[in-house]
């Protein structure tokens, strides 16, 4: 594989900008729904509706912390892989990868590598591989593929 970015273009807006839009936008409708802001015209909201949309929302923020704002940007670099999370990059050696899991199931192909130690971003890392958006959910990543195979993870 050529040196260059393994990760997907869309890991940025999927690690900022949906997590903002969720948090901080369905938050303000939150904030504006407890206010009573829908409890005004012929057909107003029943109170009983905040509380499953609360719930909602916090399930969907506790997501986002625990899975969009983990990803990372994931390079080759020679015999290293480049990992950053928009403010600090590591260098890791192939050798250090123990294992790469694709979750094929999830859209993105959300992918995990574990390594034999810990490093700067702990045990685990998580990308969304490029070359995902025309890819059928039972198809390998090619990317993906390339990474296990300079790991020399292959089966």
């Amino acid at each position: 594989m050529e040196e260059g970015t393994v990760s997907s273009i869309f890991t940025f807006p999927a690690k900022f900008i949906a997590p903002a839009i969720w948090i901080v936008g369905l938050g303000a409708v939150l904030v504006a729904l407890w206010a009573g802001a829908f409890q005004h015209g012929p057909d107003p909201l029943p109170e009983w509706v905040n509380y499953p949309l609360t719930a909602v929302w916090l399930a969907g923020t506790l997501f986002q912390f625990f899975y969009a704002m983990r990803l990372v940007r994931v390079r080759v670099g020679g015999d290293y892989l480049k990992i950053d999370n928009y403010s600090r990059e590591i260098s890791v050696p192939f050798t250090q990868v123990l294992d790469l899991w694709e979750n094929r199931w999830v859209r993105g192909n959300p992918t995990t590598i574990t390594f034999r130690e810990p490093t700067a971003f702990g045990k685990k890392v998580r990308f969304l591989p490029k070359g995902t958006l025309g890819q059928w959910f039972y198809q390998r990543n090619c990317s993906v593929e390339e990474l296990r195979r300079l790991a020399g993870l292959n089966d």
